[in-house]
């Protein structure tokens, strides 16, 4: 079986990873009815395997930056904000440790370009799936995220934005002129 080659080369994580989203994609009411489970329940058990999968690899290769790009993507395409922020800031916790050196991609290439702007861009770029939702707890949320890139990089537009938002929709927009 093509899923057990490879078993701990990163490429190989990352293709059971797609195949179990891509069998998430192509659940149908056809198959709902054959089988007798519930489409979002089926759909679930495959997103449920996709980030098992990941996990796994991320163990092994925790510098795969592609790896960990893809878990919070599909945790906020599926709206699974319990694991969505935490897995983002500790991404930025990550990546602080090690001065944003040493992340891969695809293939074991390095990040190019400065990985510190590619990370805080890639995240501001999440934050939006946050914001869609626009809930109190969303907004909270995203303002625990501007902390952490603020102070990683303390004059990034986007979030004194998201912060001076946050705390303005919460009820506290003193704090959000600050």
């Amino acid at each position: 079986d093509w899923r057990n080659e490879l078993p701990q080369d990163p490429e190989g994580y990352i293709g059971r990873f797609n195949y179990y989203i891509l069998e998430a994609s192509n659940i149908d009411i056809l198959e709902e009815q054959a089988t007798g489970l519930l489409t979002s329940r089926r759909e679930e058990l495959y997103i449920d395997s996709a980030l098992t999968i990941l996990d796994q690899g991320l163990s092994l290769h925790p510098l795969r930056l592609d790896m960990h790009m893809g878990y919070i993507y599909v945790l906020g395409q599926h709206k699974r904000w319990q694991d969505f922020t935490p897995r983002i800031l500790t991404l930025l916790e990550r990546a602080k440790l090690n001065d944003f050196q040493g992340w891969l991609w695809g293939l074991d290439r390095p990040v190019g370009g400065d990985a510190k702007i590619f990370i805080i861009e890639s995240i501001s770029d999440y934050q939006s799936m946050l914001y869609s939702e626009f809930t109190t707890e969303r907004l909270v949320e995203i303002r625990q995220i501007a902390i952490v890139i603020l102070s990683i990089k303390e004059d990034h537009i986007d979030q004194l934005n998201m912060m001076a938002l946050s705390y303005s929709e919460t009820g506290d927009p003193k704090k959000g002129y600050k």
